[in-house]
């Protein structure tokens, strides 16, 4: 039988449960409204987005010095070599936690094909950049305002989290393909910069594309049963999220709901 509704609860349950690059806050901060602002002060026009067709024709130079001719030919504005990384120069956020404003070949043409990239991540008071990788980069991390808390797992034969806690202009790595994630846990904005070593680094959110993959191989990849009850909890419990056991287990206990192992194989 398909995944149940314990899947989703497992999701939601988790902290990896969210787009890198949307933001969520934390459960129960009320904090946010003493929070001093670093956003940067809004431009008075969007940032240009380069159009296909020069993108396109950038692409196919053959060598650097033509791309970049090609590219000054073009009028400033349509084709800067500033990229503005101001919140109100690009889209809005569409999270309350904040969000990342990534600068890559697509919206900022003269980075094609220089293995280069750049992000920009503005950080709410109790937000989590939730657990993602970048399949085509490693990642310097940079703090510029407030503290942030990061970790990251490097992968098979080294499965134990990596943690740091940085401050203002310190900073850490995250190598190519590892999964890593930042929160800020405290009562001011924070503010990281954050370099990456392609002009297309990409961004997989763990969370979401691991349930998006068929409901029978997630279900067979967590084994876990259809359902979690009073009668297998115990034998499950340490193979789901501590949040989502904790919770299931208050409310067994509170019901008075006996646990138990489950039926015996």
């Amino acid at each position: 039988m398909y995944t149940s509704i314990l899947l989703t609860a497992i999701c939601a349950a988790s902290t990896i449960s969210a787009s890198p690059l949307l933001l969520q806050p934390r459960e129960n901060s009320s904090s946010s409204t003493n929070s001093s602002s670093t956003t940067a002060s809004t431009p008075t026009r969007p940032e240009p987005q380069p159009l296909p067709d020069l993108l396109k024709t950038l692409a196919q130079q053959p060598t650097t010095v033509d791309r970049f001719s090609e590219l000054l030919k073009t009028d400033a504005k349509a084709a800067p070599l500033k990229f503005d990384f101001n919140p109100g120069a690009n889209a809005p956020f569409r999270s309350p936690g904040g969000g990342v404003i990534l600068a890559n070949r697509k919206n900022f043409a003269p980075l094609i094909d220089l293995s280069i990239s750049s992000a920009v991540g503005f950080m709410k008071p109790c937000s989590i950049n939730t657990a993602h990788t970048h399949p085509r980069a490693t990642e310097f991390l940079t703090v510029v305002a407030g503290q942030i808390e990061t970790g990251f797992i490097l992968e098979n034969g080294l499965a134990t989290q990596i943690s740091t806690t940085l401050t203002r202009y310190q900073g850490t790595v995250f190598p190519v393909g590892s999964i890593h994630f930042q929160v800020n846990s405290q009562c001011e904005d924070a503010v990281f910069v954050a370099g990456l070593n392609s002009d297309d680094p990409g961004a997989s959110s763990v969370a979401q594309n691991f349930f998006a993959l068929s409901p029978d191989v997630v279900q067979a990849t967590l084994g876990f049963p259809e359902a979690i009850d009073g009668g297998n909890f115990l034998k499950f419990k340490d193979s789901i999220p501590v949040p989502f056991a904790r919770g299931v287990e208050e409310c067994l206990t509170h019901c008075g709901i006996p646990m138990s192992e489950g039926e015996k194989a």
